[in-house]
């Protein structure tokens, strides 16, 4: 005798809305997931600041020091100092300080402040493997920041930001840096063209001076004098 089966329609369809229920689930966590990583960065004190600073000393045959400033929607600075520039009138010289005092004598200097700043010492090897990061190759600083500009900050990066510090890190383990101000400069480069500031010295290499305050001779570079006045003029709106 043949045997007739019944399916229950019933029991089929609650088996469908059921995992209907856990994919629209899934998916809502996802989502909130997703939207509290993101807000996490985007909302925070760091990212949303006026005026952040990043100064970033450059250990090369003539070292160097970049700061970055940027103005919110206002646009980025790049200001490139060599070592043991003389900082007239305050009679203080780019050498010797931690990169936190480093950056108030420039501040000082500059008559600037900033609402948040971030500092940290790399060198070309470093710059190379932060490119990297981003699948770019270069070890010049000029170009990672020209090509991080067109870049800007993605989607993919808020997972990411941990690996970009930890970089930085590697190469100095007293670097101020944070997730968060990491993703504003991300951001804030793509929403502005960059204007680059490099000081024109008088002598090419510094030049060494005795004084009665020191026992050994002090290396000093001189800005030029229409240099320094291009320098101020342009600060003075910053």
């Amino acid at each position: 005798m043949a045997t007739i089966r019944i399916r229950n329609k019933k029991s089929r369809s609650s088996y469908g809305i059921m995992i209907a229920l856990v994919v629209v689930l899934v998916l809502v966590i996802g989502a909130a997931y997703f939207y509290f990583k993101i807000s996490v960065i985007r909302n925070s004190e760091e990212f949303q600041a006026k005026k952040i600073d990043y100064l970033i000393h450059v250990d090369a045959e003539n070292p160097f020091y970049i700061l970055i400033r940027n103005k919110k929607d206002y646009g980025t600075v790049i200001l490139e100092l060599p070592e043991y520039l003389a900082l007239e009138p305050l009679e203080k010289t780019l050498s010797g300080n931690s990169l936190n005092e480093t950056k108030k004598l420039i501040d000082s200097w500059l008559g600037i402040s900033s609402d948040e700043y971030y500092y940290w010492e790399t060198d070309q090897k470093g710059i190379k493997e932060l490119a990297l990061k981003f699948g770019l190759n270069t070890d010049n600083y000029q170009e990672l920041l020209d090509r991080l500009s067109r870049r800007g900050l993605e989607f993919f990066d808020y997972w990411k930001l941990k690996s970009y510090v930890d970089t930085i890190l590697e190469r100095d383990s007293d670097a101020s840096i944070s997730k968060a101000g990491f993703a504003a400069i991300l951001q804030r480069l793509s929403e502005s063209s960059l204007k680059y500031f490099k000081v024109s010295t008088i002598t090419q290499y510094p030049i060494e001076i005795r004084t009665s305050l020191s026992e050994s001779p002090v290396k000093k570079l001189y800005l030029e004098e229409k240099s320094l006045e291009d320098l101020m003029a342009l600060f003075a709106e910053w």
